[in-house]
This record gives C-alpha cells, sequence and structure tokens, in this order.
C-alpha cells in the first residue's frame, strides 16, 4: 500500500471500526487476495467487532500494493458510506513558488528526524539533482533531501516525516 492509500485509509480508521465488523467482508478480501487464511484467523480471533475491524485495517497495509481499492471493492455494495468517506479524503500537499507550466521544474523536499549521539555538524550532499543535508544538534538528527527536476516523487520513511511538492 503506497503512502497516500494509507494516509487515507488512518484518516477514517475511526469512522470505519464504528461502521464495520470486518467478519462480513474478509471472504471478500479473501477471494481478492488481499487476504490469507491465517490472516482470517487473526482477525475472527477477536472477540468484538471493534477489535476484529482494528486487526484487519492493522493487517491491510502489508498485503498488497492495490490493497485500499480492493478493500473498497470489497465495501461498494453492503458499506458504501464508507467507501465515500474514503474517496473524500484529501492528502495533504503543500505549494509554492512559480506557476506550474509545460515542462516546468519541480522540486519534491522531504524531511525526517531520528535520535542520534554525535555532537553538532551539518553535512551536505548533491548527485544529479538531490541534494541531501543532515544536521545534528543536541541528538537530534535532521535529514532534508531535495530532489529537482520534471514529474518527480519522494518517500522517504520514518518517524515525523514532512513531504511537501513544490512546483
Amino acid at each position: 500500500m503506497d503512502e497516500t492509500d494509507l494516509y487515507s485509509l488512518n484518516a477514517v480508521s475511526d469512522y470505519i471500526t464504528e461502521n464495520l465488523d470486518a467478519k462480513y467482508i474478509s471472504d471478500q478480501l479473501i477471494e481478492k487476495e488481499v487476504l490469507d487464511v491465517d490472516h482470517d484467523e487473526e482477525i475472527q480471533a477477536e472477540k468484538t467487532a471493534k477489535r476484529r475491524t482494528e486487526r484487519l485495517l492493522e493487517i491491510l497495509p502489508n498485503t498488497r500494493q492495490d490493497a485500499l481499492k480492493l478493500f473498497k471493492e470489497a465495501l461498494e455494495k453492503d458499506y458504501p458510506h464508507i467507501v465515500k468517506k474514503l474517496d473524500e479524503v484529501q492528502v495533504p500537499v503543500q505549494r509554492t513558488g512559480t506557476k506550474p507550466g509545460k515542462g516546468g521544474l519541480c522540486t519534491a523536499a522531504a524531511a525526517t528526524s531520528a535520535t542520534a549521539t554525535s555532537a553538532t555538524k551539518v553535512a551536505s550532499s548533491t548527485d544529479r539533482g538531490v541534494t541531501t543535508t543532515t544536521a545534528t544538534q543536541n541528538k537530534i538528527t535532521s535529514r532534508t533531501t531535495n530532489i529537482k527536476g520534471n514529474n518527480n516523487m519522494v518517500i522517504i520513511g520514518g518517524c515525523n516525516t514532512t513531504i511537501n511538492h513544490y512546483r
């Protein structure tokens, strides 16, 4: 599951757990090869509808790339309101700078933070339009990666990840 699908799923997870019992769609998800029998047994072992659905939402992102699409297909008939909520989620994108234009230059930037043990220092490197800057201060390391070019997408995972897309 890609980052935007995961964002959508997480954004409405409370609504899903309040309005769905996973036991009613697990067979469809097995047929679509999103879940396997072991996953289904884990889900069905939970005692409440809320826990079954929470367990499904924990498993779902780790199954297939198109898991959200297939999940929504399984929900369409009996739970169209959940599909509607998922479709209404807008993944935040920050845009600044020049107007988008044909063949314009785009920059995608991502920043992550992680704990480190070294003293204050800053390092920067550039390779084929990709600039990575690492700064460490007070045991906190921040990494910023900028990618310049047309139609680039950057996903850098980790704690406290922020992704901005500039045009």
